[in-house]
């Protein structure tokens, strides 16, 4: 991997978590980009420089088999996928956080072999005043608080960008964060009796999250779950939350979203307790 920083870039405001979970997975679509490739050096390239408008832009180069430029205004599209396995929601979801961002991303062929993925954003203003910070979650019990890094926060998600950014802000904020990609690891492990919270996608390879919601709830195991979800599907959420889901959010949600859903899940876990 080579980094080509701009060091003179100004700052941008955004959210961490979102703008993390887009940079990772353009990391991991340049380097299952690569899998296949043997005939060369299998290089990634990042790059920060200045774009139009006062902007700052971020790209990701790899020396990959590349995409069919009839397949160019798919690629975002939500479950279309060129990789074998997975749902194809990571380039759907990235692009939302960017506009949200007020920016734009886009793809685009190299000369040589590979495709280059790039994304603009805002400069922050001049005087964009104080970022403001989520408070560190907790629960409160009839004792007192119970304290967050005594709780176990499980992400089952087959998607690794948004295993790692969740498990990045998590970890953060004082959390013990186990992660799992699909439903059927999270039951081999040793993990389910210890989960104060599960935060739970909906739409996985092989057992789904309602079909796990629906094993713990036949195994007597009360875990409270908030799903997440790229299909924005309102009929699939209110029957989760009439199941007994703490939340379902929509991909892409902020980091003071999640930190919400997850105090009310902790709530209820101390409740339980």
């Amino acid at each position: 991997m080579r980094l080509e920083f701009d060091d003179t870039l100004p700052p941008v405001t955004g959210d961490r978590v979102q703008l993390q979970q887009v940079i990772l997975n353009l990391l991991l679509n340049a380097s299952h980009a690569m899998s296949g490739v043997n005939d060369r050096p299998r290089q990634i390239v990042i790059r920060t420089q200045r774009d139009q408008g006062d902007r700052v832009r971020l790209s990701v180069r790899d020396a990959g088999t590349g995409f069919n430029p009839e397949d160019i205004d798919r690629l975002f599209e939500a479950f279309y996928t060129t990789k074998t396995a997975g749902m194809g929601i990571g380039l759907s979801v990235s692009r939302a956080i960017i506009e949200s961002h007020q920016g734009r991303l886009w793809a685009s062929q190299n000369d040589g072999p590979g495709a280059t993925f790039s994304f603009s954003i805002p400069r922050c203003s001049e005087n964009p005043g104080a970022v403001r910070i989520p408070a560190v979650a907790h629960a409160e019990t009839s004792s007192g608080t119970l304290m967050v890094k005594h709780s176990l926060v499980s992400v089952i998600d087959d998607d690794e960008s948004v295993r790692e950014s969740l498990h990045n802000l998590l970890k953060q904020f004082g959390y013990a964060v186990e992660v799992f990609s699909s439903a059927e690891e999270f039951l081999a492990s040793d993990s389910v009796g210890r989960t104060r919270c599960l935060i739970l996608d909906m739409a996985m390879p092989g057992m789904s999250g309602p079909d796990l919601q629906r094993e713990l709830t036949g195994r007597r195991q009360e875990i409270p779950i908030v799903f997440i979800t790229a299909n924005r599907n309102e009929t699939a959420r209110a029957r989760v939350l009439a199941q007994g889901a703490v939340e379902c959010l929509f991909k892409p949600f902020s980091e003071t979203v999640i930190l919400n859903a997850l105090n009310s899940a902790l709530r209820v876990s101390a409740e339980r307790l």
